[in-house]
Protein backbone atom coordinates (compact mmCIF):
# COMPACT_ATOMS: atom_id res chain seq x y z
CA UNK A 1 0.00 0.00 0.00
CA UNK A 2 2.59 2.77 0.85
CA UNK A 3 6.39 3.06 2.31
CA UNK A 4 8.40 6.09 3.35
CA UNK A 5 11.86 6.76 5.62
CA UNK A 6 12.36 8.55 8.30
CA UNK A 7 15.31 10.27 8.11
CA UNK A 8 17.65 12.37 10.60
CA UNK A 9 20.05 15.12 11.21
CA UNK A 10 22.03 13.41 13.58
CA UNK A 11 22.27 10.07 15.26
CA UNK A 12 20.12 9.57 18.32
CA UNK A 13 17.92 12.12 17.34
CA UNK A 14 14.26 9.81 17.23
CA UNK A 15 14.74 8.81 14.18
CA UNK A 16 14.21 4.96 16.21
CA UNK A 17 11.61 6.36 18.23
CA UNK A 18 9.04 7.99 15.71
CA UNK A 19 9.18 5.06 13.63
CA UNK A 20 8.50 2.99 16.82
CA UNK A 21 5.82 5.41 17.54
CA UNK A 22 4.19 4.83 14.05
CA UNK A 23 4.42 0.91 14.12
CA UNK A 24 2.17 1.40 17.43
CA UNK A 25 -0.15 3.77 15.57
CA UNK A 26 -0.75 2.57 12.02
CA UNK A 27 -1.62 -1.06 13.75
CA UNK A 28 -3.94 0.10 15.72
CA UNK A 29 -5.36 1.75 12.71
CA UNK A 30 -5.73 -1.90 11.86
CA UNK A 31 -3.02 -1.87 8.97
CA UNK A 32 -0.12 -4.57 8.76
CA UNK A 33 2.91 -2.34 9.32
CA UNK A 34 6.70 -3.00 9.24
CA UNK A 35 9.91 -1.91 10.11
CA UNK A 36 12.71 -1.71 8.16
CA UNK A 37 16.56 -0.30 8.15
CA UNK A 38 18.76 -1.41 5.12
CA UNK A 39 21.94 -0.99 7.36
CA UNK A 40 22.65 -0.48 11.24
CA UNK A 41 25.62 -0.37 12.93
CA UNK A 42 24.89 -1.52 16.79
CA UNK A 43 26.38 -3.94 19.01
CA UNK A 44 22.74 -4.50 20.64
CA UNK A 45 21.27 -6.86 18.68
CA UNK A 46 19.12 -9.80 19.56
CA UNK A 47 18.62 -13.56 18.22
CA UNK A 48 15.20 -14.23 16.32
CA UNK A 49 15.17 -18.25 15.34
CA UNK A 50 18.87 -18.48 15.15
CA UNK A 51 19.75 -15.35 13.28
CA UNK A 52 20.98 -12.20 14.33
CA UNK A 53 19.13 -9.07 13.88
CA UNK A 54 19.54 -5.14 15.36
CA UNK A 55 17.63 -4.69 18.66
CA UNK A 56 15.98 -1.76 17.45
CA UNK A 57 14.19 -3.51 14.88
CA UNK A 58 13.14 -5.95 17.13
CA UNK A 59 11.39 -3.39 19.69
CA UNK A 60 10.21 -1.72 16.46
CA UNK A 61 8.44 -5.48 15.60
CA UNK A 62 7.10 -5.95 19.21
CA UNK A 63 5.49 -2.31 18.22
CA UNK A 64 3.73 -3.46 15.63
CA UNK A 65 2.86 -6.64 16.81
CA UNK A 66 4.30 -8.95 14.85
CA UNK A 67 7.17 -10.84 15.14
CA UNK A 68 11.09 -9.90 14.16
CA UNK A 69 12.35 -11.24 10.79
CA UNK A 70 15.91 -10.45 9.71
CA UNK A 71 14.83 -8.93 7.00
CA UNK A 72 13.84 -6.14 9.06
CA UNK A 73 17.40 -5.16 8.95
CA UNK A 74 19.34 -7.39 6.52
CA UNK A 75 22.73 -5.67 6.83
CA UNK A 76 24.29 -5.59 10.25
CA UNK A 77 27.84 -4.24 11.42
CA UNK A 78 29.04 -4.98 14.69
CA UNK A 79 32.27 -3.09 15.13
CA UNK A 80 34.60 -5.55 16.70
CA UNK A 81 38.38 -2.98 16.01
CA UNK A 82 38.99 0.39 15.30
CA UNK A 83 38.19 0.24 11.00
CA UNK A 84 36.55 -3.07 11.00
CA UNK A 85 33.13 -4.64 11.68
CA UNK A 86 31.44 -8.40 11.62
CA UNK A 87 29.15 -8.06 9.03
CA UNK A 88 25.94 -10.12 9.01
CA UNK A 89 24.02 -10.17 6.44
CA UNK A 90 20.39 -11.71 6.31
CA UNK A 91 20.81 -13.28 10.04
CA UNK A 92 24.27 -14.97 9.46
CA UNK A 93 27.87 -13.58 10.35
CA UNK A 94 29.44 -12.82 6.23
CA UNK A 95 32.92 -12.30 7.82
CA UNK A 96 34.86 -9.36 9.67
CA UNK A 97 35.45 -6.60 7.23
CA UNK A 98 37.85 -3.47 7.33
CA UNK A 99 35.81 -0.08 6.02
CA UNK A 100 37.57 -0.26 2.38
CA UNK A 101 36.67 -4.17 2.04
CA UNK A 102 32.97 -3.65 3.02
CA UNK A 103 32.63 -0.72 0.33
CA UNK A 104 33.88 -3.20 -2.17
CA UNK A 105 31.36 -5.64 -1.31
CA UNK A 106 28.76 -3.09 -0.72
CA UNK A 107 26.74 -3.07 -3.66
CA UNK A 108 25.77 -6.77 -3.33
CA UNK A 109 24.83 -6.31 0.39
CA UNK A 110 22.49 -3.86 -0.72
CA UNK A 111 20.48 -5.97 -3.50
CA UNK A 112 20.07 -8.21 -0.65
CA UNK A 113 18.90 -5.05 1.33
CA UNK A 114 16.74 -4.41 -1.71
CA UNK A 115 15.14 -7.94 -2.23
CA UNK A 116 14.39 -8.16 1.49
CA UNK A 117 12.73 -4.97 1.18
CA UNK A 118 10.66 -5.76 -1.46
CA UNK A 119 9.68 -8.84 0.14
CA UNK A 120 8.52 -7.00 3.16
CA UNK A 121 6.34 -4.68 0.92
CA UNK A 122 4.76 -7.61 -1.01
CA UNK A 123 3.35 -8.91 2.82
CA UNK A 124 2.52 -5.57 4.69
CA UNK A 125 0.31 -2.98 3.92
CA UNK A 126 2.94 0.00 5.12
CA UNK A 127 6.57 -0.38 5.35
CA UNK A 128 8.37 2.27 7.28
CA UNK A 129 12.25 2.11 7.21
CA UNK A 130 14.89 4.29 8.97
CA UNK A 131 17.72 5.81 8.21
CA UNK A 132 21.20 5.85 10.14
CA UNK A 133 22.69 8.96 11.76
CA UNK A 134 22.91 11.98 9.83
CA UNK A 135 21.10 11.71 6.44
CA UNK A 136 23.39 14.59 4.99
CA UNK A 137 26.79 13.29 5.21
CA UNK A 138 28.31 13.85 1.49
CA UNK A 139 31.40 12.57 2.38
CA UNK A 140 29.91 9.08 2.28
CA UNK A 141 26.90 9.84 -0.97
CA UNK A 142 28.51 7.76 -3.36
CA UNK A 143 28.17 4.36 -1.11
CA UNK A 144 24.94 5.46 0.94
CA UNK A 145 22.53 2.75 0.95
CA UNK A 146 20.54 3.62 4.45
CA UNK A 147 19.36 7.08 4.00
CA UNK A 148 18.56 8.75 0.80
CA UNK A 149 20.24 6.35 -1.11
CA UNK A 150 17.68 4.09 0.29
CA UNK A 151 14.74 6.09 -0.81
CA UNK A 152 16.20 6.38 -4.14
CA UNK A 153 16.52 3.11 -5.05
CA UNK A 154 13.31 2.30 -3.52
CA UNK A 155 11.60 4.70 -4.23
CA UNK A 156 10.18 6.40 -1.22
CA UNK A 157 10.12 9.84 0.25
CA UNK A 158 10.69 11.03 3.57
CA UNK A 159 10.38 12.73 6.83
CA UNK A 160 13.24 14.44 8.24
CA UNK A 161 13.21 14.19 12.53
CA UNK A 162 15.56 16.30 14.59
CA UNK A 163 16.34 16.73 18.07
CA UNK A 164 15.83 20.34 19.33
CA UNK A 165 16.67 19.20 23.03
CA UNK A 166 20.46 18.73 22.36
CA UNK A 167 20.29 22.55 20.82
CA UNK A 168 21.46 23.54 16.97
CA UNK A 169 17.90 22.22 15.40
CA UNK A 170 17.01 25.26 13.39
CA UNK A 171 21.00 25.48 11.43
CA UNK A 172 20.90 20.73 11.50
CA UNK A 173 17.31 20.98 9.39
CA UNK A 174 18.60 23.93 7.52
CA UNK A 175 21.85 22.39 6.77
CA UNK A 176 20.67 19.27 6.03
CA UNK A 177 18.12 20.34 3.48
CA UNK A 178 20.90 22.73 1.92
CA UNK A 179 23.40 19.14 1.26
CA UNK A 180 20.57 17.56 -0.50
CA UNK A 181 20.47 17.55 -4.15
CA UNK A 182 17.64 18.20 -6.17
CA UNK A 183 15.61 14.68 -6.13
CA UNK A 184 16.32 14.65 -2.35
CA UNK A 185 14.63 18.05 -1.45
CA UNK A 186 11.89 16.56 -3.73
CA UNK A 187 11.51 13.15 -1.58
CA UNK A 188 11.15 15.18 1.43
CA UNK A 189 7.78 16.08 2.44
CA UNK A 190 8.23 16.71 5.95
CA UNK A 191 10.09 17.87 8.99
CA UNK A 192 9.56 16.45 12.59
CA UNK A 193 10.65 18.63 15.59
CA UNK A 194 11.61 16.07 18.33
CA UNK A 195 12.63 16.08 22.51
CA UNK A 196 10.55 20.05 22.85
CA UNK A 197 9.92 21.57 26.45
CA UNK A 198 8.07 24.26 26.79
CA UNK A 199 5.97 26.53 25.06
CA UNK A 200 5.58 25.40 21.48
CA UNK A 201 3.76 29.23 19.99
CA UNK A 202 8.00 30.40 21.00
CA UNK A 203 8.98 27.87 18.72
CA UNK A 204 6.25 29.30 15.73
CA UNK A 205 8.39 32.40 14.01
CA UNK A 206 11.43 29.97 13.69
CA UNK A 207 9.25 26.99 12.51
CA UNK A 208 7.62 29.56 10.06
CA UNK A 209 11.21 30.52 8.69
CA UNK A 210 12.45 26.92 8.49
CA UNK A 211 9.57 26.79 5.83
CA UNK A 212 10.22 28.86 3.80
CA UNK A 213 14.36 28.30 3.44
CA UNK A 214 13.09 24.36 2.92
CA UNK A 215 9.87 25.04 1.17
CA UNK A 216 9.17 21.99 3.50
CA UNK A 217 6.22 21.68 5.86
CA UNK A 218 6.64 21.42 9.55
CA UNK A 219 4.56 18.43 10.45
CA UNK A 220 4.65 18.14 14.00
CA UNK A 221 6.84 19.38 17.25
CA UNK A 222 6.45 16.46 19.39
CA UNK A 223 7.10 17.55 23.42
CA UNK A 224 10.15 15.58 25.53
CA UNK A 225 7.96 12.46 26.79
CA UNK A 226 8.08 10.40 30.04
CA UNK A 227 8.05 6.86 28.85
CA UNK A 228 10.47 4.06 28.62
CA UNK A 229 11.69 2.50 25.57
CA UNK A 230 14.14 0.64 24.38
CA UNK A 231 17.10 2.66 22.48
CA UNK A 232 19.05 1.75 19.27
CA UNK A 233 22.64 2.62 20.33
CA UNK A 234 22.75 5.22 22.69
CA UNK A 235 23.17 5.02 26.18
CA UNK A 236 21.29 8.43 27.14
CA UNK A 237 21.37 7.41 30.90
CA UNK A 238 24.88 6.34 31.07
CA UNK A 239 26.11 9.63 33.68
CA UNK A 240 22.85 9.52 35.33
CA UNK A 241 23.21 10.60 39.33
CA UNK A 242 21.88 8.27 41.60
CA UNK A 243 18.90 8.77 43.25
CA UNK A 244 18.75 9.42 46.72
CA UNK A 245 18.07 6.21 48.68
CA UNK A 246 17.66 4.33 45.44
CA UNK A 247 19.60 1.28 45.08
CA UNK A 248 22.84 1.91 43.15
CA UNK A 249 22.59 -0.56 39.72
CA UNK A 250 25.92 0.08 37.69
CA UNK A 251 26.95 -1.51 34.51
CA UNK A 252 30.74 -1.16 33.45
CA UNK A 253 30.22 0.17 30.34
CA UNK A 254 32.96 -1.51 28.16
CA UNK A 255 33.94 -0.23 24.80
CA UNK A 256 32.58 -3.55 22.78
CA UNK A 257 29.56 -4.04 25.37
CA UNK A 258 26.66 -5.86 23.43
CA UNK A 259 23.09 -6.00 24.22
CA UNK A 260 22.89 -2.88 26.60
CA UNK A 261 18.98 -3.25 26.49
CA UNK A 262 19.64 -6.26 28.79
CA UNK A 263 19.12 -3.82 31.35
CA UNK A 264 16.21 -1.65 30.71
CA UNK A 265 13.54 -3.48 33.10
CA UNK A 266 15.48 -2.15 35.60
CA UNK A 267 14.11 1.14 34.65
CA UNK A 268 10.69 0.62 35.49
CA UNK A 269 11.54 0.04 39.76
CA UNK A 270 10.94 3.28 40.91
CA UNK A 271 12.96 2.50 44.09
CA UNK A 272 16.50 1.72 41.49
CA UNK A 273 19.06 4.23 40.12
CA UNK A 274 20.31 2.51 37.10
CA UNK A 275 23.52 3.95 35.60
CA UNK A 276 26.83 3.17 33.45
CA UNK A 277 30.38 3.18 34.43
CA UNK A 278 32.99 4.69 31.96
CA UNK A 279 35.85 5.35 34.19
CA UNK A 280 37.49 5.45 37.58
CA UNK A 281 35.15 9.37 37.99
CA UNK A 282 31.85 7.36 38.55
CA UNK A 283 32.51 4.26 39.91
CA UNK A 284 31.39 5.40 43.77
CA UNK A 285 31.06 1.78 44.79
CA UNK A 286 27.53 0.75 43.75
CA UNK A 287 25.09 -1.85 45.21
CA UNK A 288 24.90 -3.83 42.01
CA UNK A 289 27.93 -4.23 39.60
CA UNK A 290 27.32 -5.59 36.32
CA UNK A 291 29.23 -7.06 33.76
CA UNK A 292 27.53 -7.34 30.24
CA UNK A 293 28.23 -9.15 27.31
CA UNK A 294 31.02 -8.27 24.80
CA UNK A 295 31.95 -8.82 21.37
CA UNK A 296 35.49 -8.47 22.52
CA UNK A 297 36.37 -9.99 26.12
CA UNK A 298 39.93 -9.79 25.19
CA UNK A 299 39.58 -6.07 24.33
CA UNK A 300 37.52 -5.10 27.30
CA UNK A 301 39.70 -6.65 29.88
CA UNK A 302 42.39 -4.79 28.21
CA UNK A 303 40.84 -1.60 28.75
CA UNK A 304 39.24 -2.45 32.03
CA UNK A 305 43.00 -2.75 33.55
CA UNK A 306 44.09 0.40 31.29
CA UNK A 307 41.76 2.72 32.73
CA UNK A 308 42.02 1.40 36.54
CA UNK A 309 38.68 -0.15 36.30
CA UNK A 310 40.20 -2.97 36.97
CA UNK A 311 41.72 -2.95 40.15
CA UNK A 312 38.96 -0.53 41.28
CA UNK A 313 36.54 -3.77 40.80
CA UNK A 314 39.25 -6.36 42.51
CA UNK A 315 38.72 -3.72 45.40
CA UNK A 316 34.92 -3.42 45.29
CA UNK A 317 34.39 -7.39 45.22
CA UNK A 318 37.50 -8.06 48.09
CA UNK A 319 35.28 -5.30 50.19
CA UNK A 320 31.91 -7.39 50.09
CA UNK A 321 30.79 -5.65 47.20
CA UNK A 322 27.84 -7.39 44.83
CA UNK A 323 28.81 -8.42 41.33
CA UNK A 324 26.45 -10.28 38.52
CA UNK A 325 28.27 -10.99 34.76
CA UNK A 326 25.93 -11.53 31.73
CA UNK A 327 26.88 -13.33 28.81
CA UNK A 328 30.31 -12.97 28.33
CA UNK A 329 31.22 -10.69 30.99
CA UNK A 330 31.49 -14.00 32.50
CA UNK A 331 34.59 -14.83 30.71
CA UNK A 332 36.10 -11.81 32.50
CA UNK A 333 35.39 -13.36 35.64
CA UNK A 334 38.01 -16.20 34.93
CA UNK A 335 41.65 -16.60 35.48
CA UNK A 336 42.71 -15.84 32.21
CA UNK A 337 40.93 -14.27 29.09
CA UNK A 338 42.34 -15.49 25.58
CA UNK A 339 43.63 -12.94 23.08
CA UNK A 340 42.56 -11.39 19.70
CA UNK A 341 44.56 -13.53 16.76
CA UNK A 342 47.88 -13.38 17.65
CA UNK A 343 47.68 -11.39 20.87
CA UNK A 344 48.90 -13.00 24.31
CA UNK A 345 45.50 -13.52 27.00
CA UNK A 346 45.29 -11.53 29.70
CA UNK A 347 44.96 -12.55 33.65
CA UNK A 348 41.05 -12.27 34.25
CA UNK A 349 39.50 -11.15 37.56
CA UNK A 350 39.80 -14.67 39.25
CA UNK A 351 36.20 -14.05 40.56
CA UNK A 352 34.28 -16.69 39.21
CA UNK A 353 34.78 -20.79 36.95
CA UNK A 354 32.29 -22.36 35.45
CA UNK A 355 32.19 -25.00 38.19
CA UNK A 356 30.03 -22.76 40.52
CA UNK A 357 26.88 -22.39 40.59
CA UNK A 358 25.45 -19.14 38.59
CA UNK A 359 22.24 -19.14 38.57
CA UNK A 360 19.19 -15.95 40.51
CA UNK A 361 19.33 -18.56 43.50
CA UNK A 362 23.24 -17.67 43.66
CA UNK A 363 21.93 -13.66 43.59
CA UNK A 364 23.10 -13.49 47.71
CA UNK A 365 26.32 -14.48 47.08
CA UNK A 366 29.55 -11.88 45.61
CA UNK A 367 29.17 -13.29 42.37
CA UNK A 368 26.24 -14.20 39.98
CA UNK A 369 26.04 -14.62 36.32
CA UNK A 370 23.58 -15.35 33.85
CA UNK A 371 24.79 -17.24 30.33
CA UNK A 372 21.95 -15.58 28.15
CA UNK A 373 20.64 -12.09 27.55
CA UNK A 374 17.37 -10.77 28.40
CA UNK A 375 17.40 -12.53 31.97
CA UNK A 376 16.92 -9.89 33.61
CA UNK A 377 13.00 -9.49 31.42
CA UNK A 378 12.04 -12.51 34.06
CA UNK A 379 10.78 -10.32 36.55
CA UNK A 380 10.99 -13.14 39.24
CA UNK A 381 14.90 -13.10 38.73
CA UNK A 382 15.26 -9.10 38.74
CA UNK A 383 12.94 -8.94 41.77
CA UNK A 384 15.42 -11.86 43.58
CA UNK A 385 18.25 -9.54 42.63
CA UNK A 386 16.63 -6.35 43.86
CA UNK A 387 15.23 -7.86 47.30
CA UNK A 388 18.63 -8.73 48.59
CA UNK A 389 20.08 -5.06 47.84
CA UNK A 390 17.05 -3.74 49.66
CA UNK A 391 17.18 -5.35 52.69
CA UNK A 392 21.04 -4.43 52.71
CA UNK A 393 20.12 -0.97 52.26
CA UNK A 394 16.85 -1.28 54.52
CA UNK A 395 14.44 -0.01 51.97
CA UNK A 396 11.35 -1.84 52.55
CA UNK A 397 10.03 -3.90 49.41
CA UNK A 398 7.56 -1.94 46.86
CA UNK A 399 4.73 -3.36 45.55
CA UNK A 400 4.49 -6.23 42.85
CA UNK A 401 4.80 -4.61 38.96
CA UNK A 402 2.98 -6.22 36.04
CA UNK A 403 5.12 -8.76 33.92
CA UNK A 404 7.98 -6.70 31.71
CA UNK A 405 6.05 -7.29 28.25
CA UNK A 406 2.93 -5.85 29.84
CA UNK A 407 4.88 -2.69 30.82
CA UNK A 408 6.69 -2.68 27.54
CA UNK A 409 2.84 -2.30 25.93
CA UNK A 410 2.15 0.11 28.10
CA UNK A 411 4.87 1.76 27.30
CA UNK A 412 4.27 1.52 23.21
CA UNK A 413 0.83 3.10 23.72
CA UNK A 414 1.77 6.34 25.94
CA UNK A 415 4.89 6.98 22.73
CA UNK A 416 1.85 6.11 20.24
CA UNK A 417 -0.25 8.87 22.00
CA UNK A 418 1.76 11.40 22.28
CA UNK A 419 3.05 11.05 18.74
CA UNK A 420 -0.57 11.02 17.38
CA UNK A 421 -1.81 13.94 19.01
CA UNK A 422 1.56 15.66 18.54
CA UNK A 423 1.65 15.29 14.72
CA UNK A 424 0.00 15.79 11.51
CA UNK A 425 -0.75 12.10 10.77
CA UNK A 426 -2.97 13.32 7.82
CA UNK A 427 0.11 14.22 6.08
CA UNK A 428 1.89 11.17 7.23
CA UNK A 429 -1.13 8.92 5.40
CA UNK A 430 -0.34 11.45 2.28
CA UNK A 431 2.57 10.33 1.96
CA UNK A 432 2.22 6.62 2.38
CA UNK A 433 -0.70 6.73 0.50
CA UNK A 434 -3.65 5.61 2.47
Amino acid sequence: MGSMIVLGTASNGGKSTLVTALMRIYRRRGYRVCPFKSQNMALNSGIIDGKEMARAQIVQAEAAQIAPDVRMNPILLKPVAPGTSQVIVNGRVAGRFSTRAYYAKKAAFFKAALRSLESLREEYDIVIAEGAGSASEINLKSVDIVNMGLAKAADMDALLVADIDRGGMFGAVAGTHLLFDREERRRLKGIVVNKFRGDVSILMPGLETLEEITKTPVLGVIPYGDFTIEAEDSLSESLAEIRSGAVDVAVLRLPYMTDFTDFAPFYRHPDVSLRYIDGLRNFRAPDLLILPGTLRPYGDLKWLKESGLYAAVLKYAATGGKLVAVAEGKDLLGKYVKGDGASGGLEGFDLWNENAAHDASNADAVVATFDRHGAFEDEGITESLLATLRAQKGISQKESLSDYAAYKESQYEKLADLVESSVDMAAIDRILGI
